[in-house]
């Protein structure tokens, strides 16, 4: 009995671990902007994610690694569902994937105003983008929170 209540302890405190190390993307760029506002008016994702890209896909809710893998134009590992209200950013460079999390417009939002970034391929709907230099913009919220806008 004593040996299970071990084992068990041993699970929940390593299932702890793991859970609070993943960080999602938005928490990392929230993080990484706020202890620079208001002195910063544009972010680097390269720099905030500390991952170099040549191309970055942000897919939205509901979107599966089927869905994935044929936008990519390759094989994509991960058996991935994108819940609702969920996005994905998916960094590659040189067709490899250097960086893939997942995230909520809770603290951080990506804007696109022009319709060249908007992309729908065989019903797929995504963003696409080279740059990494983005518009900083802070939104406050009526709760008194506020989120990051980036922009590019």
């Amino acid at each position: 009995m004593v040996f299970m209540n071990s084992r068990f302890l041993q699970i929940i405190f390593y299932s702890c671990i793991i859970f609070t190390s993943c960080k999602k993307t938005d928490k990392i760029l929230y993080s990484y902007i706020d202890s620079e506002y208001p002195n910063i008016e544009l972010v680097d994702l390269k720099k905030a994610l500390k991952v170099d890209y040549d191309t970055a896909f942000l897919f939205s809710e509901c979107t599966n690694n089927k869905e994935i893998e044929m936008v990519l134009g390759m094989p994509y590992p991960q058996k991935t569902f994108i819940q609702d209200s969920e996005h994905k950013l998916i960094l590659l460079k040189n067709h490899k994937i250097t960086y893939d999390n997942s995230f909520y417009y809770r603290k951080i939002e990506f804007l696109f105003h022009n319709q060249k970034y908007h992309l729908k391929k065989n019903q797929v709907e995504y963003t696409m983008w080279t740059d990494s230099i983005f518009k900083v913009t802070l939104i406050e919220k009526v709760d008194g929170n506020h989120l990051y806008q980036l922009r590019l």
